[in-house]
């Protein structure tokens, strides 16, 4: 588990000098939580010889936190011994921009069962793709009966000249317009 080598980018990806991680444990550079996970990952494939990958967290000089990509594979020196060559990438931007999308969309889900107001959404053509329990329950009928009907069809047909005139205003806003 000792660092026996690092690339030059060690110092641009992490801010650690080459000299300063060379004979360090890898687990000095990887947070507590996320040890246990890179151990056993590291651990299985070396007895086997096969390789391994993961994301994972892994501390910057100064303590801050970056998500890597990993690639753990397994070679034998001139002697004979196995030794882990490991190949990390940055993906910090790109999985830190996942986990806001999830969060995001997991507030979005609560907002929508926990609402009392009806709410359906609807795609560019004007059908409907989710509703919920509140609008179930006011139009006395299943979410899955209202999946894939046209949002007007649930507007009085006096009323639905209206409707029409404001998807025509999101259309023009937006780019899209639902049809009747």
């Amino acid at each position: 588990g000792r660092l026996e080598w690092a690339s030059p980018s060690v110092a641009d990806t992490f801010g650690w000098n080459r000299d300063e991680v060379v004979g360090r444990s890898i687990s000095d550079f990887i947070p507590h939580g996320d040890w246990g996970n890179v151990a056993d990952a590291l651990a299985s494939s070396a007895s086997d010889g096969s390789a391994t990958g993961g994301q994972f967290r892994v501390r910057r000089r100064g303590g801050r936190l970056i998500w890597v990509d990993a690639t753990a594979s397994s070679v034998r020196d001139p002697h004979g011994n196995l030794v882990r060559v490991v190949r990390l990438r940055d993906v910090d931007a790109r999985v830190r921009a996942r986990i806001a999308l999830q969060n995001s969309e997991e507030r979005f889900r609560a907002a929508m069962r926990a609402t009392p107001i009806g709410v359906a959404i609807i795609n560019r053509d004007g059908y409907i793709v989710q509703v919920n329990a509140a609008l179930s329950r006011m139009l006395r009928r299943s979410e899955q009966s209202l999946m894939g009907n046209r949002i007007t069809s649930l507007t009085h047909p006096e009323d639905r000249r209206i409707d029409l005139e404001a998807l025509i205003v999101n259309k023009r806003r937006y780019g899209y317009m639902a049809c009747p």
